[in-house]
């Protein structure tokens, strides 16, 4: 093995144990998409991704259906996570969380009631306090 393709080597192993000591360093984040709309007529998609990761697809049919995903914290922030919500003629896409050096939140809450997408960090989102309108 030459030179550079053990030095290939090493830097991927560093890669995979900051990923797994992040875990075992940080918190987990905890983040939810919660259905909180008047209407259960109205099917709603959420889809939510990363650069690493795509949670998928999902069709939040009911009143406090929702939408889970937890990952664990990078040893550099890099962690962001894109969504977009689709319900009826309505939709909107935002940045749902992004990862800095110091502050970040264990648990994060989007709450999408008829006016608009709510946030809040603190369960049961009593608290939550408008981000966004929806797009028509």
């Amino acid at each position: 093995m030459n030179n550079s393709s053990l030095f290939i080597l090493l830097f991927l192993l560093l890669i995979k144990f900051n990923t797994i000591q992040a875990c075992i360093m940080n918190s987990k984040v905890t983040t939810y998409v919660i259905r909180n709309v008047s209407s259960d007529s109205i099917p709603m998609k959420v889809h939510c991704f990363s650069g690493d990761d795509d949670i998928g697809t999902h069709t939040l049919l009911k009143l406090h259906d929702y939408l889970k995903w937890e990952f664990c914290l990078n040893v550099y922030p890099m962690a962001d996570f894109f969504c977009h919500i689709w319900w009826g003629k309505k939709s909107k896409g935002f940045n749902a969380f992004h990862e800095v050096f110091y502050g970040n939140y264990g648990l994060n809450g989007w709450i999408t009631k008829d006016d608009g997408i709510y946030f809040s960090h603190k369960d049961p989102y009593s608290d939550a306090k408008k981000k966004f309108d929806w797009d028509s």
